[in-house]
């Protein structure tokens, strides 16, 4: 039996409407056999929110079976639906078994691991703060982005710093002979937010790091990103370093043409949290980043 520990995040911003409050659980299981075998998750402690699994039918269930075909890796995304709603940011925990069988009629058991899943849950009031009965607000933001009053042409090097100065945005420009423009906008969801103009033929990384240069590495970050003109389109992720390598080498969270998008980046060791717009030759861009936060893991 072996024991793992993961931290998720659900974050809810004030004017933001949600159908339900949900995170995703990442993870994989390989099979180095030459058979198949059968995996079945459970939640056996399903915390203070009451957390399910979602059946993909729309039903909420605390088990799900699976098969792990030879000589393969199944990789699940599995989302956890709570039914309790959480109306102030705290942190939850939930006990997943997993118990894996020869057969698929699950009466040869060989193996079984446990799964303490951490649910960091952030909650936005309606001053924009987040702190709770809980946590004080220091405890809970890391650093936030203020773009009141930006207005101005950016090239490769430019910095934004963090209200909290803990953080800053650091801006690479790479292809073409025209501008990006960075400008503030009347906000939807935070208190201010960027738009991004580019172009020409333009592909533009944004990096969030401390304020050392370093990166985040154990927080918690979300923000929404908007296409507002144009057919372009963002990739969200970790890059190892500032460069373009994440066009080659970053981890993708999601490479999406949707309109509006909220994407939250969970910690990741070493790698820079990124976002990458791209568009195509004679063409602008206009862009936006809207309600960025770092969060702090809840102790």
């Amino acid at each position: 039996m072996a024991g793992y520990t993961f931290d998720l995040a659900l974050v809810k911003y004030y004017r933001e409407s949600l159908d339900e409050y949900a995170t995703f659980m990442p993870f994989k299981i390989t099979n180095t056999k030459d058979q198949a075998f059968y995996a079945k998750i459970s939640i056996i402690n399903q915390g203070n929110l009451l957390w399910y699994f979602n059946d993909n039918a729309g039903n909420l269930v605390t088990e799900k079976v699976y098969t792990i075909n030879a000589n393969s890796v199944l990789s699940l995304n599995e989302k956890l639906v709570a039914s309790a709603t959480p109306t102030e940011t705290q942190k939850d925990q939930v006990q997943i078994k997993i118990q894996y069988y020869k057969d698929a009629e699950l009466t040869q058991l060989f193996g079984e691991d446990n799964i303490i899943v951490n649910i960091h849950c952030y909650i936005q009031n309606s001053d924009y703060s987040w702190s709770s009965t809980y946590y004080t607000e220091d405890q809970i933001v890391f650093d936030k982005f203020n773009f009141a009053g930006i207005n101005k042409s950016i090239s490769t090097g430019e910095i934004l710093q963090g209200v909290n100065g803990n953080a800053k945005m650091y801006g690479t420009r790479y292809e073409g002979n025209n501008t990006t423009i960075y400008t503030e906008y009347s906000p939807s969801y935070l208190e201010s937010t960027l738009d991004l103009y580019l172009k020409d033929y333009l592909l533009q990384n944004v990096t969030i790091d401390n304020v050392d240069d370093t990166p985040l590495d154990s927080k918690f970050m979300a923000v929404f990103l908007t296409f507002v003109q144009a057919s372009g389109y963002f990739k969200a992720g970790y890059s190892p370093s500032r460069k373009f390598d994440f066009y080659r080498h970053g981890q993708l969270i999601i490479t999406t043409s949707k309109t509006t998008q909220k994407v939250i980046f969970y910690p990741m060791q070493n790698y820079h949290y990124t976002l990458h717009f791209g568009r195509g030759h004679n063409n602008s861009m206009h862009a936006r980043l809207d309600g960025l936060v770092i969060f702090n893991p809840l102790p």
